[in-house]
């Protein structure tokens, strides 16, 4: 005959205790691990709003500087090239 051993050996109640850690610890594992992604996409959110804000500022910066030139929107664009 051939010897069997105990999947948990000396601890009583010992599957049910596997099933107590699958049926509550597996799942406050995946829920961590959600809370981490989310709060790790929420950041990269938040520095692509700061990416945006700082190329909006340099936007409006080059914009003073084109009106400063002293010439006109139409002028730049092509749109009044002198032609009638």
């Amino acid at each position: 005959m051939v010897p069997t051993v105990p999947l948990f050996p000396g601890i009583p109640g010992g599957i049910e205790v596997f099933i107590v850690l699958l049926v509550f610890v597996v799942p406050l594992a995946l829920l961590a691990l959600a809370a981490v992604a989310g709060i790790g996409f929420f950041r990269s959110r938040s520095s692509n709003d700061e990416e945006v804000e700082r190329l909006e500022r340099r936007v409006e910066e080059l914009e003073r500087e084109r009106d400063d030139d002293g010439t006109r929107d139409a002028d730049r664009s092509g749109w009044n090239d002198g032609q009638s």
